[in-house]
């Protein structure tokens, strides 16, 4: 597991991202058609989606050496939430 923060690749601030949050619940029925229902993760997961817009010759080759040394979605990787 990698400790490197995505965001120190970029010389600016300005990452466009989506964020989805999800969550893990079970859900059994019982009889008479009560529901029970039970949280299976903790804590929610995020989701990130990065908007690598334009950027100059620089900030590209950092973005894919940045993805060569994790072997693309093999290592992970931490990402501050601005």
């Amino acid at each position: 597991m990698s400790n490197e923060v995505i965001n120190d690749t970029f010389d600016e601030v300005d990452i466009g991202y989506d964020e989805n949050i999800n969550y893990k619940t079970a859900i059994s029925n019982a009889e008479g058609g009560k529901e029970y229902r039970y949280k299976q993760w903790l804590y929610p997961k995020r989701d990130f989606n990065l908007n690598l817009r334009a950027r100059d010759k620089t900030e590209i080759n950092n973005i894919y050496n940045f993805y060569q040394r994790h072997a693309g979605s093999y290592d992970s990787f931490y990402f501050e939430n601005p």
